[in-house]
């Protein structure tokens, strides 16, 4: 009898210390996947300083998606890749003489473009290496003489990738979410549309997962049809196209980041189950709901504002003739709120003294009376 509940106590303690090891075991994990998560950010982050300097523009900023991705990851928001990383890299904000900046530009961008030849010559050739990230490749993206130039560099750090979009100048800072208009800077992190966002606007959609349109989609369509004067078909094909750009890509990007959309925006959904009747394009797929009580795939409002018909300066629906005129919706956004009770009608003599603040532990209150 003794020998069996000795036995019965013995298979307890083994499965007792079974569980503690796989308790451990998973905590050593976690903790791993911290410290790495914790050193790729740092990587990424000292990357982002020594290509900023290596900019040397006083203007230049570092914008896009990953800039929100290190508060995310900051706020613990969610899980951030940072093993593949994609940035835009402006060389100067709202240039005063661009032929200038793109002579300064094209210095930077040939220096690197004769790198990457020397370095395919010659495995000798050291090449050109930021913050343990090794340049790999340059492609320089034809553009307009009117147009900011462009080119797509490429570095690489073990298996981890960096992709910088490095355009010489921006003319105009737009922002399409309210969490996207953070950038980083010599000057620190500040919002690329000042004014229009808040620094605390953004980081506060960062922490309850909502973004919201910076520039208004429905006055956009207001633009496109007045009802005080006729619009060609040249100029609404322009604004549409502009709303097509915000309610397509920026919709799904900001979408599959976890996000929810709020304040006015299109009444949009994702169509799981039929084929687009427009375009035959097999769901899933987002659509937009009209004013006039139908509904539209993403690819078929393009197709309608692209088309090209001298015959006619209307953009219609396609069931029913009515104005192409997206339907909006209102959703509230979540608040960090705050409560300031009423003081009281007289307030404790000496209670605001540094004496109230300062341990004494420290100071003593007789050594207070003298600073």
């Amino acid at each position: 009898m003794m020998n069996t509940q000795m036995l019965m106590k013995a298979s307890e303690w083994t499965a007792k210390a079974r569980m503690l090891e796989e308790k451990t075991a998973n905590l050593e994990a976690m903790v791993r996947a911290k410290n790495e998560s914790a050193e790729k950010i740092r990587s990424v982050v000292s990357f982002l300083i020594a290509f900023t300097r290596w900019m040397k523009s006083p203007s230049a900023y570092i914008e896009g998606p990953l800039v929100r991705n290190f508060f995310e990851a900051m706020l613990g928001a969610t899980e951030v890749d940072f093993d593949a990383v994609r940035l835009t890299a402006v060389y100067c904000d709202r240039p005063e003489n661009k032929f200038m900046v793109n002579a300064s530009w094209n210095d930077l961008v040939n220096s690197l473009t004769i790198i990457a030849s020397l370095t395919k010559l010659s495995s000798d050739f050291p090449g050109a290496t930021f913050a343990g990230y090794k340049f790999a490749g340059i492609n320089v993206q034809q553009k307009e003489l009117d147009e900011s130039p462009e080119a797509e560099l490429v570095w690489f750090c073990g298996n981890r990738w960096v992709v910088v979009n490095f355009v010489a100048w921006r003319d105009k800072s737009f922002v399409d979410f309210d969490v996207n208009g953070i950038c980083f800077s010599n000057e620190g992190f500040h919002m690329k549309n000042s004014g229009a966002v808040g620094f605390t606007d953004a980081l506060e959609g960062i922490m309850a997962r909502e973004a919201s349109y910076v520039k208004r989609v429905d006055i956009l369509q207001n633009n496109t049809f007045p009802t005080e004067k006729a619009v060609n078909r040249t100029t609404k094909q322009k604004w549409l196209g502009q709303i097509y750009d915000l309610i397509s890509n920026k919709w799904l990007k900001i979408k599959q980041a976890g996000y929810t959309i709020v304040g006015k925006q299109p009444d949009m959904f994702i169509e799981k189950e039929e084929d687009c009747p427009i375009t035959g394009r097999k769901p899933n797929y987002p659509c937009v709901n009209l004013q006039c009580g139908h509904s539209l795939s993403i690819m078929g409002y393009k197709g309608i504002i692209a088309a090209n018909n001298e015959h006619t300066e209307s953009v219609k629906c396609p069931m029913c003739r009515a104005d192409l005129l997206i339907k909006f919706c209102d959703v509230k956004k979540s608040r960090v709120g705050w409560n300031v009770p009423d003081l009281p009608s007289t307030v404790p003599e000496n209670s605001y003294k540094r004496g109230t603040i300062i341990s004494r532990s420290l100071v003593s209150p007789d050594a207070l009376e003298g600073l």
